[in-house]
């Protein structure tokens, strides 16, 4: 989610590669992209989680 929210710094994930993966998985990964589309824009701020987001994005940067 984080390479589609800025591919830029986290690296790009071409829908394409969907055909990659497993398909219970890709499955699984369709029905959250259904559902993200279908819901308006919420960030983590909203819920509380902007800390915690951005410790996620540090970490997964310091690959």
């Amino acid at each position: 989610m984080l390479a589609w929210w800025n591919g830029d710094d986290n690296g790009h994930f071409p829908i394409l590669h969907l055909s990659n993966c497993d398909a219970i998985i890709s499955e699984d990964m369709l029905i959250v992209m259904a559902w993200l589309a279908q819901e308006p824009a919420i960030y983590p701020d909203a819920w509380g989680y902007r800390d915690a987001m951005v410790d996620l994005v540090g970490r997964w940067r310091l690959r």
